[in-house]
């Protein structure tokens, strides 16, 4: 969803003006941080999911309780690994107990990720989802599928002591929109002087290496291009002077320029492949953490 920051009046008072985003999440009692405005269709997104010691699930647009969420998932051990599209978990103590059956991603734990000098192995953005209970590796095998993954197959796993199942749990864990703060994100530009990071700037620097990389790939496409065109002149050039069509002076000019224009395309592949593995690796990660 598209969002816009609402402009104070004199009176004090927030005041969405964008024709198309004219409905305000919060309030003017609300800190101006947490208000927006969305399109005037739209709902406020949720702010705050939490569950009554009943186990009812409440939920809440209220901005006061921060950014709107983004994500809500369950992990087991802890909060999500920061990178939790894998199978890794941070179910790490107590360790989880060996058993030939279980594949070996079962038994990762988080990967370590070095940024900025700091090593993480969970997500730093992710809090715990109020009132939520626990819930056990075994109540959720049990409940996959019907129970059918339970009835007919783990439960007739030979010497597995089903019981340490219980003791793996499960936390439902909530992640909201991340606030950037400019103030804290500065970097030094070429006269010396200090400057604020704003999102403008890093999305700038992403274009501009996106560019240069998709540049030299079609660079590199063109000089294969070029490449294969000159063996095929070649080839009818061999064919020429075979039928005695072609004098050997020519010939062998046409065979010099080959390989020159071979060499050259080379070298200038060769560095274009060199500067796309170079800015494809982790050196934008490491300016926004340094950043």
């Amino acid at each position: 969803m598209t969002v816009l920051k609402p402009t104070k009046s004199a009176a004090g008072s927030y005041e969405c003006k964008d024709a198309k985003m004219t409905k305000l999440c919060g309030a003017d009692k609300n800190k101006f941080e947490h208000v927006f405005c969305i399109p005037t269709a739209s709902d406020c997104p949720l702010t705050h999911i939490s569950f009554t010691d009943n186990g009812v699930l409440e939920i809440s647009s209220d901005v006061h309780y921060g950014a709107a969420l983004v994500d809500l998932m369950m992990s087991e051990g802890g909060p999500p690994c920061m990178h939790d599209d894998s199978v890794y978990n941070s179910q790490v103590n107590p360790p989880k107990v060996q058993y030939e059956l279980w594949p070996d991603d079962y038994y990762k734990a988080c990967p370590s990720r070095t940024i900025n000098g700091k090593t993480y192995t969970v997500s730093q953005m992710y809090t715990v989802v109020d009132g939520f209970k626990p819930v056990s590796e075994m109540t959720l095998v049990k409940q996959n599928k019907g129970g059918d993954l339970y009835d007919d197959y783990v439960k007739h796993f030979r010497a597995y002591k089903m019981d340490v199942m219980k003791t793996y749990k499960s936390n439902s864990y909530s992640k909201a929109y991340t606030k950037w703060h400019p103030d804290s994100c500065v970097r030094k530009t070429s006269n010396g002087t200090m400057e604020k990071v704003t999102p403008h700037i890093v999305e700038e620097i992403l274009d501009g290496v996106c560019y240069s990389v998709l540049w030299k790939v079609y660079l590199i496409q063109w000089l294969l291009v070029i490449l294969i065109s000159a063996q095929i002149f070649e080839s009818f050039m061999i064919h020429m002077y075979k039928m005695e069509a072609l004098g050997q002076r020519t010939y062998n000019l046409i065979q010099y320029a080959r390989r020159a224009i071979s060499v050259v395309m080379q070298i200038i592949a060769f560095v274009c492949i060199y500067y796309i593995a170079d800015h494809s690796n982790n050196n934008t990660l490491k300016f926004l953490a340094e950043t």
